[in-house]
């Protein structure tokens, strides 16, 4: 079975791309990263709001290929609500790791240059 290797969800065979974040499928699911810590000594600054869980795994995802420790607000228990559109689960990285978090989610099109850190 083909699988996401951002959202990690299974597909039925013939799918070849992911509904929800367009990511092309993979027959193995690569070994998931233990998550890390945040930091204490630094604040932490919102640099993207999601609308779903996998707008917001695929964002961190994203981050954490480009070296950006990166952190999420937000959990299962708010994914009925998320749903809905009621909340925004959020993206945050440490303050010194911010303005390289900024370009490249607006170089992948996540959010716009000169907007506010949310959705694209």
């Amino acid at each position: 079975m083909p699988f996401c290797p951002s959202c990690r969800y299974e597909y039925r065979e013939g799918f070849s791309v992911c509904s929800s974040c367009g990511e092309n499928l993979v027959d193995q699911l690569p070994p998931e990263r233990e998550p890390q810590a945040a930091p204490e000594s630094e604040d932490l600054l919102t640099v993207y709001c999601a609308g779903s869980l996998p707008e917001q795994q695929m964002a961190k995802d994203l981050l954490a290929q480009n070296d950006v420790p990166a952190f999420s607000r937000g959990d299962l228990s708010f994914n009925v609500v998320a749903a809905l559109g009621a909340i925004e689960l959020e993206v945050l990285v440490p303050r010194s790791f911010a303005g390289k978090a900024r370009s490249i989610l607006i170089g992948a099109g996540l959010v716009k240059d000169g907007s506010p850190a949310s959705q694209g």
